[in-house]
């Protein structure tokens, strides 16, 4: 199996670039969850760019306590988890994003890649399959697998999964 961990890391990179971890997150919540969000993963954000993982998987494990219906906070500590190479867990926190927003790409784009990892390529390509549906623009050059050698992989899951219906 062709390594993805980098995939999952410039995943997180990209997703930090864009407005950090909270770039990540679309879901209409009440203000004073949405402060608290924020907060948490702006702290969670700080302290993986600090180089303190550990203590960033802590602080988006509070986030998930205090908002367990928000999907940003299971994506960012799916994330850090990958980072660390903990894959079971960050694939169990992807699937969990994933569920509790389904049309989001970029979270079924995640737990794609996180199946993909562990070798469950039926799910995988059902996940990177739905990814493409809601955003079809993730196929093309300007996704962030792009130029990966695990892209090639990715491609020819995705077209056996389309080729099969």
């Amino acid at each position: 199996m062709i390594a993805i961990r980098p995939m999952i890391l410039l995943g997180l990179t990209l997703c930090l670039s864009q407005g950090g971890l909270l770039g990540c997150t679309s879901q209409a919540i009440n203000t004073r969850e949405q402060n608290s969000l924020v907060d948490l993963l702006a702290r969670c954000e700080a302290e993986f760019r600090q180089g303190n993982t550990s203590r960033a998987i802590e602080t988006a494990s509070e986030a998930i306590r205090l908002t367990p219906d928000r999907a940003a906070a299971w994506n960012a500590r799916g994330f850090l988890y990958a980072s660390q190479g903990s894959m079971g867990q960050a694939r169990e926190d992807f699937a969990k994003a994933a569920q509790l927003n389904p049309t989001n790409a970029t979270y079924q784009r995640n737990i794609g890649v996180a199946y993909l990892e562990s070798g469950n390529a039926d799910l995988a390509l059902e996940a990177l399959n739905q990814a493409l549906r809601l955003e079809p623009q993730s196929a093309y050059p300007q996704s962030p697998w792009h130029g990966l050698p695990a892209s090639r992989e990715v491609g020819r899951c995705a077209a056996r999964f389309r080729c099969r219906g």
